[in-house]
């Protein structure tokens, strides 16, 4: 990592791996509409209704930057998914580390005590997959160079010691 990190920083989805993922959906909403002009509704019609839900939901990734992102400052970290924030305090963190969730290699985090969230939620998660919380994307990065950043703005802003 760079010697000087930014106060700042915003970290957003692969916009290839995106956009590969929209054009295929489009592309099979294609297919569903050519099925039911040729006479195979249900199917098609199952066709265009999923897959035209995924181009919405998709196109929302890939075209609204606030739709997902991984924001790091001073502060803490703040995790956008689906337009929804949680945002977490460099004290209430105890360690970030890499693992296997079902198969794919993610960004885990750990809980200090001074975490007062939801408590019955993370046990339960714990539980299942043996982590108290995970990144779901790695927005571009390796897991090992986004762990590393991570505990990079933790060490510099982190003041609770």
């Amino acid at each position: 990592m760079a010697e000087e990190i930014p106060q700042h920083l915003r970290l957003t989805k692969k916009k290839k791996k995106i956009t590969l993922l929209f054009v295929g959906c489009l592309v099979f909403v294609g297919i569903g509409v050519f099925m039911i002009w040729d006479r195979c509704y249900i199917v098609g019609s199952l066709c265009l209704i999923f897959f035209g839900l995924g181009t919405v939901v998709v196109g929302m990734q890939a075209f609204i930057p606030s739709y997902s992102y991984l924001e790091l400052s001073d502060k803490g970290l703040t995790i956008c998914h689906l337009f929804r924030k949680y945002f977490y305090r460099w004290d209430q963190i105890s360690e970030f580390r890499i693992g296997l969730v079902q198969g794919h290699k993610m960004v885990l985090l750990n809980f200090s005590d001074k975490y007062e969230g939801q408590k019955t939620g993370i046990s339960i998660l714990e539980y299942i997959s043996g982590t108290k919380a995970a990144l779901r994307d790695t927005f571009g990065l390796t897991a090992e160079q986004l762990e590393s950043l991570l505990t990079e703005f933790k060490s510099r802003y982190d003041v609770s010691g």
